[in-house]
């Protein structure tokens, strides 16, 4: 199979997104393209809500501007084309090219952007020092073709 053209990336805040929101979510094995979101479900949301051992979190704008600077620099720093980011108060969404040697993987990049972003926000004191600051994993979807990739950055750019 041969390299997709870019990632399709996008990770929640911590809390922000709980199994069973209004807003549907997906779960660790209910969670391939095109299945269903979980049923909404508020004394799940309840029990998550209980065992959280922080307050959630939401970016603010300078918050937002935090992580976008962090992924623009990461980005550069792996050699990545970045093609759209949109930083929103609850998630992140981010389109990177692969570029032209193996790629690797998207759960890799997703996490270094998480991490790079989690570093730069606790360096400007606006996130805690201890806890986490994104929920667990993310989506990455892989873009395979131009239409793909003009849809994945309009989406980004434009649609949230």
């Amino acid at each position: 199979m041969p390299a997709p053209l870019a990632y399709f990336l996008t990770w929640s805040t911590y809390g922000s997104r709980l199994h069973g929101d209004d807003l549907g979510s997906v779960s660790r094995t209910q969670n391939h393209r095109g299945e269903p979101f979980l049923e909404p479900d508020l004394q799940r949301v309840d029990r998550e809500s209980s065992t959280m051992s922080y307050e959630p979190i939401l970016l603010t704008p300078p918050m937002r501007a935090v992580v976008s600077k962090a992924v623009e620099d990461h980005a550069m720093f792996r050699k990545l084309r970045l093609f759209a980011i949109n930083p929103r108060s609850t998630h992140v969404h981010v389109v990177v090219g692969c570029g032209d040697e193996a790629p690797p993987r998207p759960e890799k990049v997703l996490q270094e952007f998480k991490s790079w972003a989690t570093r730069r926000l606790r360096d400007a004191g606006l996130v805690r020092r201890e806890g986490p600051v994104w929920s667990h994993h993310g989506s990455t979807r892989w873009v395979n073709d131009e239409e793909g990739l003009y849809e994945a950055r309009n989406y980004v750019l434009n649609m949230q």
